[in-house]
């Protein structure tokens, strides 16, 4: 009986690791593998000096503001998919209408409609608005605000995991309104937020429109790089080049949250299994 419970649970974690692998699998085969080689095969011009000084002169800046802006765009999502789920039914049905709005309409319309915003803003007691043109500062609120429905939408599935018993039995317990919160709400709403800052933080990587709308060609991505190269050079090698390395780039923090999750659920899976281990042999 033993020996055909673990061959199960072998075929249990193999089968679970097909919709992980396969998809990579796939991924490295048809697009990554024929995309490497075609860059090998190129002839060694100056086009990759320039990527080389692109990549090194954009990298920072654009890690840096894509993840100022994940983190604000999470908390900002995670605000609204709060109040969303402590409010009465019709306020968070409300809530949930204006996240839905922005999702309809482009990335490059949001962008346009905050450049005529900010333009607005230059004279008056509201001046330092104004000011956020031109400026990081401006970029990442902009990037923020672009992204926090997608946040508010990952955070709000997360707050299923909030039951109202686990709120009644502390306020049983004397704990505040607040305390509850800080000790039952946030810790279950960290995983979803850290999902939300991850996804947001790999769309910024690639973005490109709000650096160049609103900060106005002073803080570049690699994406803004990619476009120079391609638009006004003319060096498809290049761009190419700098493409695939804004996209190591992204797999490497992808590839080490992968190994991080799959060592935690195997841990997981061996403190389940050896409760079940000890009884057997005490049978």
């Amino acid at each position: 009986m033993g020996s055909v419970a673990e061959s199960t649970v072998k075929r249990r974690s193999a089968l679970d690791t097909i919709p992980l692998v396969g998809p990579l699998a796939i991924c490295i085969v048809l697009y990554l593998f024929p995309l490497a080689a075609w860059l090998i095969s190129l002839p060694a011009t100056k086009s990759q000096l320039h990527v080389s000084r692109i990549y090194y002169a954009q990298i920072s800046g654009t890690l840096w503001m894509s993840l100022a802006s994940a983190a604000l765009a999470a908390g900002l999502g995670g605000i609204v998919a709060c109040l969303a789920v402590f409010s009465q039914r019709r306020f968070a049905k409300a809530l949930a209408f204006l996240m839905t709005m922005p999702l309809l309409v482009g990335f490059v319309a949001r962008n346009y409609s905050w450049t005529g915003l900010l333009s607005h803003f230059y004279i008056g007691p509201l001046g330092f608005v104004g000011r956020l043109q031109d400026s990081a500062a401006g970029v990442i609120l902009v990037m923020s605000v672009v992204f926090t429905p997608l946040a508010f939408f990952i955070i709000f599935q997360g707050t299923m995991r909030l039951r109202p018993e686990y709120f009644a039995a502390a306020r049983t317990l004397g704990a505040t309104d607040a305390r509850a919160f800080c000790v039952i709400a946030v810790p279950l709403l960290l995983p979803s937020a850290g999902i939300a800052v991850g996804t947001t933080f790999v769309l910024g990587l690639g973005y490109f429109i709000t650096p160049q709308l609103i900060g106005g060609g002073n803080f570049p991505f690699i994406g803004n790089g990619v476009l120079r190269l391609l638009n006004d050079l003319g060096d498809v090698p290049a761009a190419s080049r700098l493409a695939l390395a804004l996209l190591l780039t992204v797999l490497v923090p992808v590839a080490v949250a992968a190994a991080v999750f799959v060592i935690r659920q195997g841990r997981k899976k061996a403190r389940v299994a050896q409760p079940v281990d000890t009884r057997e042999a005490s049978a």
